[in-house]
Formats: C-alpha cells, structure tokens, sequence
C-alpha cells in the first residue's frame, strides 16, 4: 500500500497504455535515460513468490520494468506507467486503430476471454488518473 506501484497481467497492461496514449493531449515530455542499478532489483511475485524477471521495457518511457513470465505478471514502479504515457511516440494522441468486422469475427470465433472483475477495476483506476 506505501509504494504505490501497479501490477498488471499483460493484456491489461498494453490495452491500458495504448488506451491512455491514445487519449493524451499534453506535449510529450523530454526523452529519459534510465539508470542501469535499477537492472540489479530483486522484486518478488505477490502471487507465486518467486523473483521477477527485471529488464529495460523496450516501449516508449524507457523504463525498467519487473515481470513473472510463471503468472503473466508485469509490475510497475510508481510514476512509469506516467513516463510511459508522457514519452514520445507517434501513437500519443492518435485514435487506437479500430478492428475489422471480420477481425472481431475472428475474436468470437475463438471465444474472447472477458476481463476478470480485477483487470477491469486496474483500467478503471487508471482513467480515473490521466482524465
């Protein structure tokens, strides 16, 4: 409850950063260095207990984010999911890109899992701090 970090499953995760770049109006903020120490962070699943994964998350924020691969897990550290939505990018601002008919077929064809409560209530919270 003090660190005040999010911890997502995968999909929830790109959907809540594509969803919120996708809306953001403000100019984008100065590209960000990260520091490598943080590479060194030893931070441990709530769910399985074992060590996440911690590497340079490759998208836009330049961040250092934690995963565990075991639980579909992304954890992230208070202010990154802000450095995410506020770094650069050619997708800040720009309406996320809509299916197809068919490709909605496709997804009810293969039975599109729904969100859980949970997943929906993180999205939630979430637009409720970038409106």
């Amino acid at each position: 409850p003090q660190c005040q970090g999010l911890m997502f499953n995968r999909t929830t995760f790109r959907e809540a950063t594509e969803t919120r770049r996708s809306k953001v109006k403000t100019p984008p903020e100065p590209f960000n260095t990260f520091d490598p120490v943080e590479l060194e962070r030893k931070t441990i699943c709530p769910v399985c207990t074992k060590q996440m994964a911690t590497f340079q998350y490759m998208g836009p924020g330049n961040i250092v984010i934690d995963t565990c691969h075991g639980d579909d897990l992304i954890w992230l550290d208070y202010g990154e999911i802000t450095k995410i939505v506020n770094a650069p990018g050619r997708d800040r601002g720009a309406p996320r890109k809509k299916q197809t008919d068919e490709g909605q077929e496709n997804k009810k064809k293969k039975g599109k899992k729904r969100r859980s409560v949970i997943d929906q209530s993180m999205i939630d919270l979430l637009e409720s701090f970038f409106k």
